[in-house]
């Protein structure tokens, strides 16, 4: 499931998306580059919540370039990038 439970997982960074791609086993074809409205952020550290906290709209992982988001309505399709 992830660090934080049955999410959409994003990074801010694609060098970050691509290592986080089959666990760092090899290298995807392509990146969605998405718009994301994270809301209202709730910072944990790893394997500490396994959904949102209530009040709050997605979690921002400690100390990782990784972001999850449980609502599909809050992630806009941008384009595809070849990786």
């Amino acid at each position: 499931h992830g660090f934080a439970g049955g999410a959409i997982y994003f990074s801010k960074h694609p060098e970050a998306a691509c290592r986080k791609y089959r666990n760092g086993r090899g290298n995807p074809d392509i990146l969605i580059k998405c718009n994301v409205n994270l809301g209202k952020c709730y910072n944990a550290d790893k394997n500490e919540v396994d959904r949102v906290p209530r009040g709050f709209d997605s979690v921002k992982i400690f100390g990782l370039d990784v972001y999850a988001v449980y609502d599909p309505r809050r992630v806009k399709l941008v384009s595809f990038i070849p990786a």
